[in-house]
């Protein structure tokens, strides 16, 4: 299965949460089933979105307990079990699973809105990271791939995660994991909180 998977036959995930194993023949279909999640933004805005859909839009959080409601609001085919379509977002890292006080939420930040947040100004230090790519002799350009940034958020939220490399992980210090603040978050710009300190994780341009 792994192997036909690489050559691009269907599509196949070894996902060892999931009772059963599903294989989609067509990768073209999950992309479009994908994109209904990741494109909840630009739905239409009215006053009457149900809760489970707003909270989704302004946090990028679904509860597990409305995961199955919401995935029927966003268009989900109905063919698709919600177990196993959430499992294959936190399997390619685009969703990051949380758990707080024994109840069960998943994390996407690449659903969040633009908000123009502004930073916190006590921070201790400011820590730039970026790639640089030489394209032709003499010629140098900084850039930050697309996806990375949403893709440490994702790590940093991720309870899997920081469980699983407690030891060398930074995202877990003390034994305490560091909480995702989403009224202090947008589209570019992630706060994590830990008792008295924070972290701000944040895109400028071609910077993290």
């Amino acid at each position: 299965l792994n192997l036909f998977h690489c050559l691009g036959f269907y599509v196949y995930f070894n996902l060892s949460e999931c009772k059963e194993q599903w294989i989609c023949t067509d990768a073209t279909f999950l992309y479009k089933e994908i994109s209904k999640v990741l494109s909840v933004q630009y739905g239409p805005e009215n006053e009457y979105l149900v809760q489970e859909l707003r909270i989704f839009k302004e946090t990028g959080v679904i509860p597990e307990a409305v995961s199955e409601a919401l995935f029927q609001r966003l268009g989900i085919d109905a063919d698709i079990p919600t177990r196993w379509l959430l499992e294959v977002l936190l399997h390619v890292g685009i969703a990051a699973k949380v758990v707080e006080e024994t109840k069960m939420h998943f994390f996407i930040p690449t659903v969040l809105p633009e908000r123009n947040i502004s930073l916190p100004t006590e921070s201790v230090a400011t820590l730039g990271f970026s790639f640089l790519f030489h394209s032709v002799q003499y010629q140098r350009y900084s850039c930050v791939p697309t996806g990375l940034f949403h893709r440490l958020a994702v790590d940093m939220a991720s309870s899997r995660q920081a469980h699983k490399v407690k030891k060398v992980s930074r995202a877990y210090i003390g034994g305490n994991q560091w909480r995702y603040c989403p009224s202090q978050s947008d589209s570019t710009q992630f706060i994590f909180s830990q008792e008295n300190a924070h972290i701000v994780l944040s895109h400028k341009e071609d910077l993290i």
